[in-house]
């Protein structure tokens, strides 16, 4: 199988926690689970929705996650992300597909089904041989 390397230029994540401080550990384990659990994901999306040869440009791609449960929070960023992240991922590399239409082509040449009209003879046989003179 071939390795597939996808390159994503920039990822913002935007946590907004209503009426409280994020502290520097909320944001350490927020990388955290962003470096074991949400970039593994992203790649395996990746790889699931694109074939190995070929090269996909998309300028942007946003998820809006909604509210999160605080006493899940991991797992409910997570399940999210996968949730929505397949499916716009997948609308986006489906709106890139060129689309062809398929030209008609003329008629190919058809193999004479008798033998004798296939025959085909050098052209000193067709003349007819004139006297010298």
């Amino acid at each position: 199988m071939t390795e597939q390397r996808h390159r994503i230029k920039r990822q913002i994540l935007e946590l907004s926690i209503p009426g409280q401080q994020a502290t520097p550990a909320f944001y350490a384990d927020v990388r955290r689970l962003y470096d074991q659990e949400i970039a593994p994901l992203i790649e395996r999306c990746c790889s699931e929705l694109s074939r190995p040869d070929q090269i996909h440009r998309i300028d942007r791609l946003e998820l809006d996650l909604g509210s999160l449960d605080p006493n899940h929070f991991e797992a409910d960023l997570v399940a999210k992300i996968a949730a929505q992240l397949r499916q716009k991922l997948s609308d986006c590399l489906e709106l890139e597909k060129p689309q062809t239409t398929e030209i008609p082509q003329p008629p190919k040449a058809t193999q004479p089904t008798d033998a004798r009209q296939a025959v085909v003879k050098p052209a000193e046989q067709h003349q007819e041989s004139s006297p010298v003179r």
